[in-house]
C-alpha cells in the first residue's frame, strides 16, 4: 500500500537541533524502499511532501513515528492511503 503523507511544521517548535538525526533516518527509510518521494514544501516555511509504502496504515503510521521530527512533536502529518492510476494508462485506446 501507499500513503501520501503532507508534513507541516508545528510553529514554535525547533527543528534545527534534529536535523542530522532527521536526514540521517531520511536516507535509511530512502534505502530500505519504504520511502519512495519525498519534497519540501518551501512555500509554506517548511515541512514535507512524501510518499511512503507499507504493508498496513499502522505501519505506515510507526514509520512516520520513527522520523525524530515527527517523534518529537516537531511536525505532524496528514496521511491517506492513495492508489496508482497506471490502469488508465494502460487501458487508453482500448
Amino acid at each position: 500500500m501507499k500513503f501520501f503523507v503532507d508534513g507541516r511544521f508545528v510553529p514554535g517548535k525547533a527543528a534545527e537541533p534534529h536535523m542530522l538525526e532527521e536526514r540521517k533516518r531520511v536516507k535509511e527509510l530512502k534505502e530500505s524502499g519504504a520511502l519512495l518521494w519525498a519534497y519540501r514544501r518551501p512555500e509554506i516555511g517548511g515541512g514535507a511532501i512524501l510518499l511512503i509504502e507499507s504493508d498496513t496504515r499502522e505501519g505506515a503510521d510507526e514509520l512516520l513515528e520513527s522520523l525524530p521530527f515527527v517523534r518529537l512533536g516537531i511536525m505532524s502529518c496528514d496521511v491517506e492511503e492513495v492508489e496508482s492510476l497506471d490502469f488508465i494508462w494502460a487501458t487508453a485506446g482500448n
